[in-house]
């Protein structure tokens, strides 16, 4: 009985190490400062706003790409549990609720990034009907 609940406590480290080593290098980007207004933002604000918006974007396609790995894993671990090993269904239980995680990181991100483009977009706009010459 010890032996199996050993090698059932095991199993579960060695399904669940590759997933929890997906959270460490799965990194949110920092959300840019984009100016409220851009009637009153300079150009050299406008114009390291536009640089911070595109890495944020471009760092936000890498997170969601990594998540989107760490949820293929997650999957693929769910496939490979041995119901035997998984009586109660611990093992099953975390790694869908690993997944479920990942999966809204990944949706609230994308949320930021449209919140943030409309932003910039807007503040853009501003800027350029108040500089027309």
């Amino acid at each position: 009985m010890i032996s199996r609940l050993c090698l059932s406590t095991v199993a579960l480290a060695m399904l669940a190490a590759p997933a929890l080593a997906a959270e460490s290098k799965c990194m949110a980007p920092v959300e840019p400062v984009v100016p409220k207004d851009g009637k009153t933002a300079s150009q050299d604000e406008m114009n390291q706003s536009r640089k911070d918006v595109v890495a944020f974007i471009k760092d936000s396609d890498q997170y969601q790409l990594c998540l989107k790995a760490a949820i293929d894993d997650a999957d693929q671990q769910l496939k490979s549990i041995d119901p035997k090993h998984d009586k109660d269904n611990t093992q099953r239980k975390e790694l869908i609720a690993l997944r479920d995680d990942y999966t809204k990181k990944g949706d609230d991100n994308q949320k930021t990034k449209v919140r943030i483009g409309g932003a910039y977009n807007n503040a853009v706009k501003s800027f350029q009907a108040s500089h027309k010459k």
